[in-house]
């Protein structure tokens, strides 16, 4: 079936991580959301590093929410593995203070008319990463998209309804990837 497209900047906004000092790392306080920590529809959560309870308060616009779409704005070139491309995207699904570094941005839907997880599910597809990384520039060995990249990426947008049917079949097969990954890593130990 055929949908209306639109582009990311009609029903989405864009707001970019903060550019935290290496100085300003430390182990204890708010967690910051790394490029590393991004992976398609996946979340590593693990070795995160933190800045202050005060710096964090100082810089609330890169404040993540529960159920914002955090996605990677630099990665390898074409020539790396799909897996390490720029454009990775995944949905944020914590509770409590998270913050997110530079380079990433936070695609959040400004109405009601698009899904969070549908929208996730769009920009983790091989369409999305074959579309960022053919736009991406490429500088140092890196390949880097612009917020007009993203927002120039169109998507198919059936009605509400729709979205989340085809977010819920998605989202459980997710679920059962994720149960067999944890029986195989089971059966390995």
């Amino acid at each position: 079936m055929k949908y209306e497209k639109v582009k990311i900047a009609e029903v989405c906004e864009l707001i970019n991580g903060i550019a935290f000092k290496s100085k300003d790392f430390q182990d204890n306080g708010i967690p910051v959301i790394k490029i590393a920590n991004v992976k398609a529809n996946k979340m590593l959560l693990d070795n995160l590093k933190c800045v202050s309870v005060e710096l964090a308060n100082s810089k609330s616009k890169g404040r993540i929410k529960n159920g914002d779409i955090l996605l990677t704005l630099t990665g390898n070139r074409k020539e790396g593995g799909p897996d390490s491309w720029v454009g990775k995207a995944a949905i944020f699904r914590e509770n409590g203070h998270y913050m997110l570094n530079q380079r990433l941005c936070i695609v959040r839907p400004k109405n009601e008319t698009i899904d969070n997880e549908y929208l996730a599910y769009n920009l983790s597809s091989w369409n999305a990463q074959l579309y960022f990384i053919n736009h991406a520039t490429s500088s140092g060995g890196q390949a880097n998209i612009s917020p007009a990249i993203i927002n120039n990426y169109e998507i198919p947008l059936p009605d509400i309804n729709t979205q989340k049917k085809i977010s819920h079949i998605l989202s459980r097969i997710d679920l059962q990837i994720r149960i067999n990954e944890r029986i195989n890593n089971n059966l390995v130990a």
